[in-house]
């Protein structure tokens, strides 16, 4: 059984690596087309319950019943504080995915770089090689 020459070894190696950051790259798009779909979800969500707030505070002055204003006022303090936790987290996770994204660039052109110049390498030690082989026959 013939085995695998340090050169194919290298390539396939390459290969892989490039395969493994192409669905990365691939992942991570796909995951700012969901943020996206969310985002525009998310905007929905926050005009509505801006509205019902709104409509809580009018209900509250119409009735004006302490129990009422009182549970308004904790459901509205409530939502708000809801908003508040969702827009931070959401934050959290765009700068994460843009991090990612700015690593994996960053990093496949350094693979890519460190790759071509360890081909290079090879290929010219290789050539060598043969060289010195065609010399002795």
């Amino acid at each position: 059984m013939k085995t695998d020459s340090i050169v194919s070894q290298t390539l396939s190696l390459t290969m892989a690596t490039t395969g493994i950051l192409y669905n990365l790259t691939q992942t991570v798009k796909t995951d700012y087309k969901i943020d996206e779909l969310d985002d525009e979800r998310r905007n929905e969500y926050i005009e509505y319950i801006e509205n019902a707030i709104a409509e809580l505070n009018v209900f509250k002055s119409i009735f004006k019943n302490k129990e009422f204003n009182n549970f308004v006022n904790k459901f509205v303090r409530f939502l708000k504080n809801d908003l508040e936790k969702q827009l931070h987290y959401e934050n959290l996770s765009d700068q994460l995915r843009d991090i990612l994204h700015n690593d994996l660039i960053t990093n496949k052109r350094r693979l890519e770089e460190e790759n071509q110049h360890l081909e290079t390498k090879i290929f010219t030690k290789d050539i060598n090689c043969i060289k010195l082989k065609n010399q002795y026959k």
